[in-house]
């Protein structure tokens, strides 16, 4: 059986698991917020695109949620795409090889 003080080491272990698990979902909520480097890329004027087509499931609705999310960014509807998955993919592991900034 345990001991009090052995009850309380586990109890302060578990709640400075739980703040750890807080913080780390803090900093990945922050890390929704476009790159910097995707903005810029996305504000130089001549940069070469590529259209993507994939298909993906109606229910989503992710035209129209690419839409207002755009709208509500200033974003065209291709920016508003290329910022959404590129911060997602980022966020998931998943950096682009951006060339340098010129």
């Amino acid at each position: 059986m345990e001991t009090i003080p052995q009850q309380l080491n586990a109890a302060a272990q578990h709640i400075a698991d739980l703040a750890a698990t807080l913080e780390r979902r803090a900093a990945q909520e922050g890390s929704l917020e476009p790159h910097p480097d995707t903005v810029a890329l996305l504000q130089r004027r001549g940069v070469d695109r590529r259209q993507i087509h994939p298909n993906v499931p109606a229910a989503l609705d992710l035209a129209r949620r690419a839409e207002a999310y755009g709208r509500d960014r200033g974003l065209n509807l291709g920016d508003a795409y290329a910022t959404a998955l590129d911060t997602f993919l980022r966020a998931s592991g998943y950096p682009p090889s951006l060339p340098a900034a010129q």
